[in-house]
């Protein structure tokens, strides 16, 4: 007849392929605590800030993040949040909305225009988050004229209150994602 042996779930194969499925399963979520994956990423602040640091060593190029989600818990980036530990100003960072998209409203203080994105919607919302620098007034607005779509609806950076030209500035703006 047959006689039963330790095949199957008792084999040492089988739990050595389920360890290793465990401490994979664990790393990826100490992974994503830490912040370490770049995909993973998805608070607009974060991924934000991240941008702009890198942005401003690659004056004229629009950068994108990948996909990050707003929502009632992250509803709002300010200038000067974002630009903690980039080695900007938040004078020198502003807000722009080129295409129009109506879960967003940008304010800002009489002082300086542009300084909060503000989310306005309950549900979430996924977005990239783009930056453009430069490293004057008019060498940002040409590099904007350069990197926009034929939809899009910039400010003219002139119009922007507070901005001081001949120093690092750097408009940043959600688009949608296609």
């Amino acid at each position: 007849m047959f006689k039963l042996n330790k095949k199957g779930q008792a084999s040492s194969t089988f739990q050595l392929l389920i360890a290793a499925i465990v401490a994979l399963a664990i790393l990826g979520v100490l992974m994503s605590v830490l912040n370490v994956i770049p995909g993973m990423n998805t608070k607009p602040g974060d991924a934000t800030k991240t941008l702009l640091k890198t942005q401003t060593n690659a004056p004229g190029e629009e950068q994108c993040t990948t996909k990050v989600t707003f929502d009632t818990s992250n509803s709002r980036l300010a200038t000067q949040s974002i630009t903690m530990e980039t080695g900007l100003d938040a004078s020198q960072v502003y807000f722009d909305d080129p295409e129009k998209l109506s879960q967003f409203e940008i304010s800002g203080t009489s002082d300086v225009d542009n300084q909060l994105l503000r989310y306005k919607q309950t549900s979430s919302y996924k977005v990239l988050m783009c930056v453009v620098c430069s490293n004057s007034l008019d060498t940002l607005q040409s590099a904007i004229e350069l990197n926009k779509k034929a939809s899009d609806q910039f400010k003219e950076v002139n119009s922007i209150q507070g901005l001081v030209d001949d120093q690092t500035l750097c408009v940043i703006y959600p688009r949608k994602t296609r």
